[in-house]
């Protein structure tokens, strides 16, 4: 009786790890779907924005303080504003690689 509670136990604990296993690929699949609709949002707009000087500032501004106020009321304000550096801190990387990248076709 003994041995037959032992493998109850094993397939419970196997049925769990099943269950943690799911949710851990159902947690990637939505990440993975998140990171392609915001890719796909990005591009629309980047495009959008390049064909329309005006567009691209009126869009650039509601988004903006879409998202500001909507990360604000969610996160507060220090992780929003940490979110916003961020952003920002990773453009001026994006632009000083390019203009290296720039510089060095220049030379050649």
């Amino acid at each position: 009786m003994a041995q037959i509670l032992k493998i109850e136990k094993y397939r419970n604990d196997l049925n769990a790890q099943k269950e943690k296993l799911l949710s851990i690929n159902n947690i990637l699949d939505e990440i993975h779907n998140v990171e392609e609709l915001s890719k796909i949002v990005n591009d629309t707009l980047n495009d959008m924005c390049n064909k329309n000087e005006e567009f691209s500032k009126i869009i650039s501004f509601a988004i903006g303080k879409f998202a500001a106020t909507n990360l604000f009321d969610k996160y507060g304000r220090s992780k929003t504003m940490s979110f916003f550096n961020e952003c920002i801190d990773t453009q001026e990387i994006c632009n000083d690689i390019l203009n290296q990248i720039e510089d060095h076709n220049k030379l050649s």
